[in-house]
């Protein structure tokens, strides 16, 4: 990853990996409830939403990160991972992030809903 943040702050390098729908329970699964429909944010379900869209929202996992440009190993940095994924009616998202370091652990999760206003 090259570096291309403000050059007197830190900056995440990060890998996108793609969501993809869930996958459809065979008939006989018992596991199967309902329908499969699942009410999402904003109305509609996941099951429609992933009809109109193969990917239904991202995993981000830190690959790099800088202090003032300078690369800070893995083992000594903080990584900040989570999910992304878009609310049903496509004016936000659903974010969970786990903000940690491989010495002390968890330092702090956020989760929530950003809106799009107009």
């Amino acid at each position: 990853f090259p570096f291309l943040g403000p050059p007197l702050s830190p900056a995440f390098g990060f890998r996108v990996v793609p969501i993809g729908p869930p996958a459809e329970p065979s008939p006989g699964d018992p596991s199967a409830k309902g329908g499969g429909e699942v009410e999402g944010e904003g109305g509609g379900s996941a099951k429609g939403a992933a009809q109109r869209n193969p990917y239904l929202g991202f995993e981000h996992v830190t690959e790099a990160v800088w202090i003032m440009g300078v690369p800070v190993p893995l083992s000594l940095a903080l990584t900040a991972d989570g999910v992304s994924m878009p609310h049903v009616d496509g004016n936000g998202w659903r974010v969970e992030v786990e903000v940690s370091h491989a010495v002390v652990g968890r330092v702090v999760t956020y989760k929530g809903d950003v809106r799009m206003v107009s």
